[in-house]
């Protein structure tokens, strides 16, 4: 459990989507300052402050918790400061690009005009084709916030894995969750948001799973993050084997 300043200017943001990314409206989330945001509670009903990366269960830990105060992230330091249970969720960076895929498609809040003017937007109604480009035009621009690689959420705040006190996984959210609920006596309800829709999925899994050289572009494209998804693997069961052994 680490400590940080929350003595920074409050942001209660909102980001424009059907399931808003915070409860409050205040400053608008942009692609310049979304990087510097952490979640906690906002009635301070517990002291959980989640570091976000998009596309990995977020609406759901952020419901489950109840943290949707958006707070500037300001560095470790002591003064003036609350602990905190530092939680994040990894996912596995072979298929986190379907979710990113369908959210740049929807053409929201982040560079839409980018991506309407983009080659893969033009092939919408062929998937399979547009998901193709949509790797190849990304390679050397992420120009989007849901783009980004997972293990530069912590790096940018100059933090690693061993600062987190939980690591979720995307693909044992349901159970993490009921465990994480259960050891902080947090009532807990599965409520399952914001996914791709199961055709989109199936489709783009069948083209990574049987197309060689898009696993490759993917393994290319998000090297670090697998990296880091396997350091985020050892991390979780380091956690549930001392602070969580109870369970």
């Amino acid at each position: 459990m680490k400590k940080f300043n929350l003595c920074c200017v409050a942001l209660y943001a909102i980001l424009t989507f059907t399931n808003p990314l915070f409860s409050n409206s205040g400053e608008e989330v942009t692609k310049k300052n979304f990087y510097d945001i952490v979640l906690i509670n906002k009635a301070l009903e517990n002291d959980f402050c989640f570091f976000i990366i998009p596309k990995n269960g977020s609406t759901r830990i952020r419901g489950a918790l109840n943290i949707r105060e958006g707070r500037r992230y300001d560095n470790y330091v002591e003064n003036g400061t609350r602990e905190f249970t530092n939680v994040i969720s990894v996912r596995y960076p072979l298929y986190r690009p379907i979710s990113i895929y369908y959210q740049v498609m929807r053409l929201r809040k982040f560079a839409p005009n980018i991506t309407r003017n983009s080659e893969f937007y033009k092939y919408s109604d062929d998937v399979k084709k547009s998901f193709k480009i949509f790797l190849n035009e990304i390679e050397n621009n992420f120009y989007e916030p849901h783009i980004s690689h997972q293990y530069l959420e912590l790096k940018r705040k100059n933090l690693t894995l061993d600062d987190m006190d939980f690591v979720f996984l995307f693909e044992e959210l349901e159970t993490d969750l009921k465990h994480f609920c259960d050891f902080h006596q947090i009532p807990y309800e599965n409520q399952v948001r914001n996914q791709a829709p199961s055709e989109l999925k199936t489709t783009l899994r069948e083209v990574i799973d049987t197309d060689p050289e898009v696993r490759a572009q993917i393994h290319k494209l998000w090297a670090k993050d697998f990296e880091f998804y396997e350091k985020a693997k050892l991390r979780r069961n380091e956690i549930l084997n001392t602070t969580y052994k109870t369970l």
